[in-house]
Protein backbone atom coordinates (compact mmCIF):
# COMPACT_ATOMS: atom_id res chain seq x y z
CA UNK A 1 0.00 0.00 0.00
CA UNK A 2 1.90 3.50 -0.58
CA UNK A 3 1.19 6.43 1.17
CA UNK A 4 -0.23 9.39 -0.41
CA UNK A 5 0.15 13.57 1.37
CA UNK A 6 -3.22 14.94 2.17
CA UNK A 7 -3.14 18.48 2.74
CA UNK A 8 -5.30 19.26 5.74
CA UNK A 9 -4.63 23.20 6.21
CA UNK A 10 -1.93 25.81 6.23
CA UNK A 11 -0.45 27.30 9.12
CA UNK A 12 -0.13 30.82 10.16
CA UNK A 13 2.31 33.27 8.96
CA UNK A 14 3.71 34.04 12.02
CA UNK A 15 4.10 30.24 12.67
CA UNK A 16 5.70 29.86 9.64
CA UNK A 17 7.89 32.66 10.42
CA UNK A 18 9.01 31.10 13.57
CA UNK A 19 9.61 27.68 12.17
CA UNK A 20 11.84 29.58 9.42
CA UNK A 21 13.50 31.84 12.00
CA UNK A 22 14.28 28.47 14.42
CA UNK A 23 15.71 26.88 11.63
CA UNK A 24 17.69 29.17 10.47
CA UNK A 25 19.10 29.54 14.29
CA UNK A 26 19.88 25.83 14.80
CA UNK A 27 21.48 25.96 11.46
CA UNK A 28 23.86 29.24 12.47
CA UNK A 29 24.45 27.53 16.28
CA UNK A 30 25.78 24.53 14.66
CA UNK A 31 27.71 26.37 12.17
CA UNK A 32 29.28 27.88 15.00
CA UNK A 33 29.84 24.58 17.01
CA UNK A 34 31.54 23.44 13.77
CA UNK A 35 34.11 26.35 13.57
CA UNK A 36 34.79 26.03 17.43
CA UNK A 37 35.55 22.82 17.13
CA UNK A 38 38.17 23.37 14.39
CA UNK A 39 39.21 25.68 16.64
CA UNK A 40 39.75 23.58 19.51
CA UNK A 41 41.87 21.37 17.21
CA UNK A 42 44.18 24.03 15.69
CA UNK A 43 44.59 25.23 20.13
CA UNK A 44 45.21 21.72 20.85
CA UNK A 45 48.14 21.35 18.42
CA UNK A 46 49.61 24.12 19.19
CA UNK A 47 49.33 23.27 23.12
CA UNK A 48 50.99 19.77 21.92
CA UNK A 49 53.70 21.38 19.87
CA UNK A 50 54.36 24.04 23.20
CA UNK A 51 54.63 21.21 25.61
CA UNK A 52 57.17 19.15 22.97
CA UNK A 53 59.12 21.86 22.45
CA UNK A 54 59.12 22.15 26.60
CA UNK A 55 60.13 18.81 27.25
CA UNK A 56 63.14 18.98 24.66
CA UNK A 57 64.28 22.18 26.06
CA UNK A 58 64.18 20.73 29.71
CA UNK A 59 66.14 17.11 28.44
CA UNK A 60 68.94 19.26 26.96
CA UNK A 61 69.04 21.22 30.37
CA UNK A 62 69.16 18.31 32.42
CA UNK A 63 72.09 16.93 29.61
CA UNK A 64 73.65 19.95 30.44
CA UNK A 65 74.19 19.59 33.92
CA UNK A 66 74.30 15.77 33.31
CA UNK A 67 71.69 15.04 35.34
CA UNK A 68 69.91 11.63 34.93
CA UNK A 69 66.97 10.65 33.90
CA UNK A 70 65.70 9.06 36.97
CA UNK A 71 66.95 11.94 39.12
CA UNK A 72 64.40 14.17 40.70
CA UNK A 73 65.50 17.67 39.43
CA UNK A 74 63.31 20.95 38.98
CA UNK A 75 63.73 24.98 37.47
CA UNK A 76 62.27 27.38 39.75
CA UNK A 77 60.94 30.97 38.15
CA UNK A 78 64.31 32.64 39.37
CA UNK A 79 65.90 30.27 36.70
CA UNK A 80 67.69 28.28 39.26
CA UNK A 81 68.40 24.76 38.64
CA UNK A 82 67.90 22.79 41.56
CA UNK A 83 68.05 18.66 41.95
CA UNK A 84 67.07 16.75 44.87
CA UNK A 85 69.54 14.65 46.77
CA UNK A 86 69.49 12.43 49.44
CA UNK A 87 71.11 13.70 52.47
CA UNK A 88 73.76 11.61 54.59
CA UNK A 89 73.14 11.32 58.32
CA UNK A 90 75.31 11.91 60.20
CA UNK A 91 73.83 10.56 63.50
CA UNK A 92 74.86 7.08 64.48
CA UNK A 93 72.57 4.92 65.18
CA UNK A 94 71.70 4.20 69.21
CA UNK A 95 72.93 1.01 70.67
CA UNK A 96 70.66 -1.36 72.40
CA UNK A 97 71.57 -1.92 75.96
Amino acid sequence: MAQVEKVLGTITEDEKATLNNRRNLTSQVLTQIGNLEWQKSRLTSQLEMNEQAARQLLAEIRDRFEIGEDDSWKVDQDGSFIVLVEEESTEEPASES
